[in-house]
Formats: structure tokens, sequence, C-alpha cells
């Protein structure tokens, strides 16, 4: 048995010598393991913020455009509703300068093709206004003969000239819509 004793010291060592190299090899491949593993979420951690990153830019685009679209209905509402008060306000302002009329009816005047006569479609209330400055009209036509005619149909403030070359229609509704028009909008409810 003593014979047994150095093999048996023989075989301790390597085993020993296995056991060893077995635990080397294993913290070897604990820590290559831990290295994958941070590297991994090293990796994982960047393509995670990096698309995070899209998301959030790309939510901020579609933030702005949602903005957007509610700022142009926003703004289109405002256009509606400051045409709407311009009305108002243009007819409040006849009632309180009478001389707005008179604008009026001379720059549709001015816009006219006159012949030898036109006449002058207006309110009642605002006939008389006219029949006050009928030589002035008459000058503004070049000295075409000017009739104004009343007409309860008409609205205040608003005109309509008739010549032999058509009628320029100055009722400040139509005024109203010739502006909605030119901004691409309509009054109508419902419509933006």
């Amino acid at each position: 048995m003593a014979e047994n004793g150095p093999k048996l010291a023989a075989a301790l060592t390597e085993a020993q010598s296995i056991v060893e190299a077995a635990e080397k090899r294993a913290k070897a491949l604990l820590s290559k393991a831990e290295e994958s593993y941070q590297q991994g979420y090293d990796d994982g951690y960047k393509v995670g913020v990096e698309q995070g990153r899209l998301d959030a830019v790309d939510m901020a685009v579609r933030m702005l455009e949602d903005s957007g679209a509610i700022g142009d209905r926003l703004a289109v509402r405002a256009a509606k509703l400051a045409l709407a008060i311009a009305g108002s306000v243009i007819g409040e302002q006849i009632a309180v300068d009478p001389d707005t009329v008179k604008r009026i009816a001379i720059k549709a005047l001015q816009e006219s093709i006159i012949g030898d006569s036109a006449s002058i479609v207006v309110h009642p209330e605002d006939k008389e206004l006219l029949d006050d400055v009928e030589e002035e009209l008459v000058r503004i036509a070049g000295g075409s003969a000017i009739s104004i005619e009343a007409n309860p149909k008409m609205s205040r403030g608003g005109c309509i000239i008739r010549s032999d070359f058509g009628e320029v229609d100055a009722q400040i509704e139509n005024l109203i819509d010739v502006i909605t028009a030119r901004l691409g909008l309509s009054l109508e409810e419902g419509a933006d």
C-alpha cells in the first residue's frame, strides 16, 4: 500500500490541479459572461435610448402637426368671427356716421363703367344722404346723369350701381362675401 501512497498523492495533486484549473476556467467564464452581460446591457440600453429618442421625435412631430391643424382651424374660425363682427361694425358705423354711406357709394361709382347715365340703388334711409351729395356723384361719374333710387330690400350702407355696362354690387353683405371668398373661407356653419 505504500506504493499506493505516491499514486494517491499524485492523483490528489492532479485532481487538485484539475479543480483549480476548473475554478480558474469557471472564473474566466464568469468574468467573460459578466463582460458579455454588461456589453449586451450597454448595447441594449443604447438601442433603447435611441429608439426612445426616435419615438420622442416622432411624437413631437405629430404634436406639431396636430397643433398646426388646430392652429389652422382656430385661424379660420377667428377669420370668420372677424368677418361677422366686421359686418356688424359696419352696420353700427353707418348709424353713427352717415358719411360712410356716401363713401361706399362714391367708391362703388368710381369702380363702375358708366355711359350716359347710371342709377344708384340704396336703402330708403340712405337715399336722402345721397340726395345731398348728388352733384358730387355726377362729377365722379364724369358728368353722366345719376338717379338715386330707394329699395327697402337693400340693407343700410350698401348700394348697387347700375349702368348700361352692368352693375356693381356694393352691398355690405356682398362685400363681406367677396372678402370671405378671397380668403378661401365660408361663413356657413360647420364649414371650416
